[in-house]
């Protein structure tokens, strides 16, 4: 399973190194975010100059094809999910009105239902089909699933503009960054989330990480991800590390792909019933505006 290498790195074109050669192909994977399998990735790359770790040029469009499917997994953890989004929602009023919002990977649509039900004005962004009609039918969203720069919105429409755990799903992230400052409005606030490649537990579980997924073109470290945003005409306003909320029963689902015992206990229907606020450090959230 080899792969020519990318001669540059994406972000700052200096020569990459092979870290973690690949373990599968883009055509043997589909993809649903709550699987607990690890170590699965195409030939994985990193730049010794600024951070980022990719996937070989010739492999990201391939594995950024892979089918998704349907995951009622990701359904079954909607309280822990919306609590989650109202964190980050009451963290975006703090720094902008609360008028317009969009959020490009809006998956199920649990953030947009959560914004929508505090008095924002959503719209969405959705490739997978199956996220897509589920959050129409259950929710009443506006989704579309078209790339954002071929929505042709007009300059500074929004006064939010969200990327939760999808900046390392692009092919050319620098793309959708530059189109987003263009669509966000003076004053307005730019969310994203991402895992941090450089995070103790990342360097610790190396390429058996949680985080590295087959559908993963990118991993930002802290310093490559404020090159990316601020290249692309933004500021950091605010970081911090994200927190999740998850029930035990899925947190120990999860755990499973690491030791087989603790998936057994993910199947305790009481464990269901049991949320934990979930903060490993490895997870990105910051906020940012655009210069000007």
């Amino acid at each position: 399973m080899t792969s020519s290498p990318p001669e540059f790195c994406y972000l700052c074109a200096s020569p990459v190194e092979l870290r973690y050669p690949a373990t599968t192909k883009p055509e043997e994977e589909s993809y649903a975010i709550t699987e607990n399998r690890t170590g699965r990735h195409g030939n994985l790359y990193a730049c010794p100059n600024c951070g980022l770790w990719m996937l070989a040029k010739a492999e990201r469009e391939a594995f950024a094809a892979i089918p998704s499917q349907p995951d009622p997994t990701y359904l079954d953890e909607e309280a822990g999910r919306r609590k989650a989004s109202r964190k980050i929602l009451e963290r975006i009023e703090r720094l902008t009105n609360k008028e317009k919002i969009l959020d490009i990977g809006s998956s199920a649509g649990f953030f947009l239902a959560e914004a929508k039900s505090r008095g924002w004005e959503t719209v969405g962004i959705e490739f997978s089909n199956w996220s897509k009609e589920y959050a129409e039918k259950t929710f009443g969203l506006s989704i579309y699933n078209q790339p954002l720069e071929q929505l042709n919105w007009k300059p500074e429409s929004f006064d939010a503009i969200t990327m939760l755990d999808v900046i390392e799903h692009l092919t050319d992230p620098r793309q959708v960054l530059a189109e987003a400052k263009k669509i966000l409005k003076p004053g307005g606030v730019f969310a994203l989330t991402t895992p941090n490649i450089e995070s103790f537990i990342a360097k610790l579980t190396k390429e058996k990480w949680y985080a590295i997924l087959p559908g993963h073109l990118f991993y930002f470290s802290p310093k490559a991800l404020e090159k990316i945003l601020t290249e692309t005409g933004f500021q950091i306003a605010k970081r911090r590390t994200h927190t999740r909320y998850f029930s035990a029963a899925y947190f120990f689902y999860r755990l499973g792909g690491y030791l087989s015992v603790m998936e057994k206990l993910g199947r305790n229907f009481a464990l269901k019933n049991v949320m934990l606020p979930l903060n490993f450090f490895d997870q990105m959230e910051w906020y940012v505006r655009k210069k000007g």
